[in-house]
């Protein structure tokens, strides 16, 4: 179901948007690592995702803080969490809140270590 509760058709990633408007969804990607935060916006931009954002998991208390929300928050919204403290389960509850509000579609990578903290935060979007 996307974000307005219209279900989306299944079929080519590249026809996720408005067709009629020619916008395609909108992606905001967050990790520390480099690499994966360079693999995720090309497997994104492969898959006809326009990305709108990607930064560093610090980047996140600037959607939770409503400085930037409605700039970096995209359609779908991608976070690496491979490893997580307090501070970050409490980060990580406030966006899980606030994407809930924008109907923002949330895919995670974690690790086994840091699942049930991760998940845990998880229950609003």
């Amino acid at each position: 179901m996307s974000e307005a509760g219209h279900q989306r058709p299944y079929g080519a990633a590249n026809d996720w948007g408005d067709a009629s408007s020619g916008q395609r969804c909108t992606a905001s990607i967050f990790a520390d690592r480099p690499h994966v935060r360079a693999s995720l916006a090309e497997d994104a931009e492969t898959a006809g995702l326009c990305v709108q954002c990607a930064g560093t998991l610090s980047d996140v208390s600037a959607i939770t803080t409503g400085s930037h929300s409605s700039s970096v928050t995209g359609d779908i919204v991608f976070l690496d969490i491979p490893a997580i403290d307090s501070h970050g389960i409490a980060e990580l509850a406030r966006l899980d809140v606030h994407l809930a509000g924008y109907g923002a579609s949330v895919i995670v990578s974690t690790t086994m270590n840091a699942l049930d903290a991760v998940f845990g935060c998880l229950d609003q979007s």
